[in-house]
């Protein structure tokens, strides 16, 4: 039976809140032909695109169009990645959920980089929950892009995630 795209997104996405709500990520439970727990690599984030720190820009339209070209390429491989003009001002948003960190190219953190390097103006947030790496299972790093560098930082919301989001089991 096909179902529309939007009923999909929604079903995955209240799988995954059920999931960390009702799990503990350390005691994941082996279910029948699952060799191990689920790992997850979840991200969200946003950026705003600018040419320069200043308050114009000067070349907006070819660095847009450089930035649409890089985004381009990743699209296929990126769960969410769109690029959109809102008055004149240019914001990406890239989002995913995958059961594997990602390779080099698709790397969340590297592509906020790479906006930063093209359009060193650009400012923005990404969050990372990596339960793949033990070391970082129960936190989000957030990841912030401001004047082209981006700094990893220790997340004052959401984390830990047990008991800030989810309730061990």
């Amino acid at each position: 039976m096909n179902r529309p795209l939007e009923f999909m997104t929604q079903v995955v996405f209240v799988f995954h809140l059920h999931f960390m709500m009702e799990y503990s990520l350390f005691d994941l439970p082996i279910m029948e032909g699952w060799k191990v727990g689920i790992l997850m690599f979840e991200f969200h984030g946003w950026a705003v695109i600018l040419d320069s720190p200043g308050e114009e820009g000067s070349g907006a339209s070819s660095i847009y169009d450089r930035v649409t070209q890089y985004v381009e390429l990743l699209k296929p491989n990126t769960d969410v990645l769109e690029l959109k003009a809102i008055n004149r001002q240019y914001h990406l948003w890239l989002s995913g959920l995958n059961n594997h960190e990602p390779t080099s190219k698709y790397d969340p953190v590297e592509i906020m980089q790479t906006i930063g390097v093209m359009a060193p103006g650009s400012y923005g947030l990404l969050y990372v929950y990596n339960d793949v790496n033990e070391q970082l299972s129960n936190v989000f790093r957030v990841f912030v892009l401001a004047r082209g560098c981006v700094k990893e930082r220790d997340d004052p919301f959401l984390s830990p995630i047990i008991p800030v989001v989810a309730d061990e089991c």
